[in-house]
């Protein structure tokens, strides 16, 4: 497969059909430039899940299945009180779920019809899931505890953390307090195990004060993985995805956004071209969601396993944008997050979407990986599935006619390439 970023002049002899056996060499290098630039995104629709009128903020922070039904959940505070929240599209369908008692409650994620989070009772955080309704709240906090949250859930399993003795201890439950699993490493000043995929529990722990280690557990505070990168010097894992566990790492003077699969040496640096700052908070899909700082503007954004992947995400109206969580299925690509409205100055929930089947125009020809199709991103992809076309003759790539026209005369030559590149350069 021809490889796009490859450091060396790599050169391919075009037939033109303008001079008959006259020859040209078409350098595949600057094809390379090209689909270096920014990747262009297809007509992605985003929605404020905000409640207008009594709310002050809001904040989606995952998406995901209840019932079949794909549903945000977060928070909305109103009058200066953080509330439950759970959306299912519009900031009109909003439903409250700040259990009986409690002076507060956060969302933190959502799978299998269940969400995790916390609230606050007598003063305290207590970690807790719910099952679509306020009635069905569950208290998991342990008795040893003096605050807890739940930060993810998958299958069975819930992880979080619970605060001992003054230390916040990675945790995992089984879905009830009694269930209750410290995943500590002993002497470590705090831990935090963030996502899991029902099986395994990913995060990070702190190895000095200020010093955070991405690691994985496998049920028991012995199990400890250690995936710190040996290029950077802090590191955490925000959430998984299958194989792939996502997140950030501070490398140098920059924070970056990065993947992991298992191990330290399989860190693979996401940041964009050009950011001076970048991280992952969600992942899911094949997909990861979070944020890029570009020419100083903050960027809500998804990335699809690779650097040269990264979209960023249509903000009419918010800056300061952000990406929490991300779900993609038949239906389409779904990403939530937070941006603050220009207009009222409220930071308010957010909701992006793009529908299944949705191309990002003629160019969009290619999916990741280099693999044929279209999936609503103009990156390059597109331009080893182009090429590939085009040295097998297949009549996708014949796409242009004498002077680089649109249209195909059977010939596969530079009036091919010109026509493709100008397809790619117009976007969606």
């Amino acid at each position: 497969m021809p490889n796009l970023l490859m450091p060396a002049p790599f050169y391919a002899s075009i037939r033109d059909s303008a001079a008959g056996s006259r020859r040209f060499q078409f350098r595949i290098a600057c094809v390379a430039a090209l689909a270096c630039a920014a990747t262009a995104h297809a007509q992605w629709t985003v929605t404020s899940l905000h409640t207008p009128g009594g709310t002050n903020q809001s904040h989606a922070s995952d998406v995901g299945l209840n019932g079949g039904v794909v549903q945000q959940v977060g928070y909305s505070t109103i009058s200066s009180v953080f509330r439950a929240s759970i959306w299912q599209g519009t900031a009109a369908s909003r439903v409250d779920l700040n259990p009986a008692g409690a002076t507060g409650a956060r969302i933190q994620c959502i799978s299998g019809g269940k969400q995790g989070g916390g609230a606050t009772i007598s003063g305290l955080s207590r970690g807790g899931i719910w099952s679509g309704t306020a009635a069905s709240w569950v208290n998991l906090h342990p008795a040893v505890a003096g605050q807890s949250f739940v930060l993810d859930i998958a299958g069975a399993q819930q992880v979080g953390y619970a605060n001992v003795g003054g230390v916040d201890h990675a945790c995992l439950w089984g879905g009830t307090a009694a269930s209750f699993i410290d995943l500590h490493p002993v002497a470590s000043p705090s831990s935090y195990a963030v996502a899991t995929n029902g099986s395994q529990q990913f995060g990070y722990y702190n190895t000095t004060p200020f010093v955070q280690h991405a690691c994985l557990w496998s049920g028991t505070a012995a199990s400890l993985v250690d995936i710190h990168p040996a290029a950077a010097t802090n590191s955490r894992i925000t959430d998984v995805d299958g194989a792939i566990q996502a997140g950030w790492a501070d490398v140098g003077s920059a924070t970056v956004a990065c993947v992991w699969t298992g191990s330290a040496a399989s860190w693979v640096n996401l940041n964009p071209a050009g950011a001076t700052f970048s991280r992952i908070n969600g992942a899911g899909g094949g997909r990861q969601a979070g944020m890029a700082i570009i020419g100083g503007v903050f960027q809500a954004g998804i990335w699809q396993g690779a650097a040269n992947t990264w979209t960023v995400l249509p903000t009419p109206g918010y800056n300061s944008t952000e990406a929490y969580g991300v779900w993609h299925d038949g239906t389409g690509t779904y990403v939530v997050g937070a941006g603050h409205n220009i207009a009222t100055s409220a930071s308010e929930a957010l909701l992006w979407r793009l529908p299944a089947g949705t191309a990002c125009g003629p160019a969009d020809i290619g999916r990741q990986g280099g693999v044929g199709g279209s999936d609503g991103l103009l990156d390059n992809n597109d331009f080893i599935v182009f090429i590939n076309y085009f040295f097998t003759s297949n009549p996708a790539a014949d796409r242009g006619r004498q002077g680089g026209v649109a249209g195909s005369d059977g010939l596969y030559d530079n009036n091919d390439f010109v026509v493709f590149i100008n397809q790619f350069f117009t976007g969606c």
